[in-house]
Parts: C-alpha cells; structure tokens; sequence
C-alpha cells in the first residue's frame, strides 16, 4: 500500500508551521535516535 506524498499548503503561516515541526523532529531524533521522540516534546519545541 503506497501512501501519496502530503501536499504543501497554500498559506504561507502552514507552510513555515509544517517545516518548523519537521525540522525540529529531525533535530531530536538525531540527538536523542527516534524512539527517545515524543510528540509533545516536538510540539513543544516547534512552537506549540
């Protein structure tokens, strides 16, 4: 099952919200390995 590529949103507030969560996901999964991540941990950093 295949899963198609989530869309960019058009407003430019989603867009810099979508890439601040990625980037800070990232961020913490390279310092901590992936199953240290919590959503709230990167909800909390992101901005949220």
């Amino acid at each position: 099952m295949a899963t198609e590529p989530r869309r960019r949103p058009k407003q430019e507030r989603s867009r810099e919200r979508i890439d601040a969560i990625l980037s800070t996901t990232m961020r913490l999964i390279g310092e901590k390995g992936i199953d240290a991540v919590t959503m709230k941990e990167v909800g909390a950093l992101a901005g949220g």
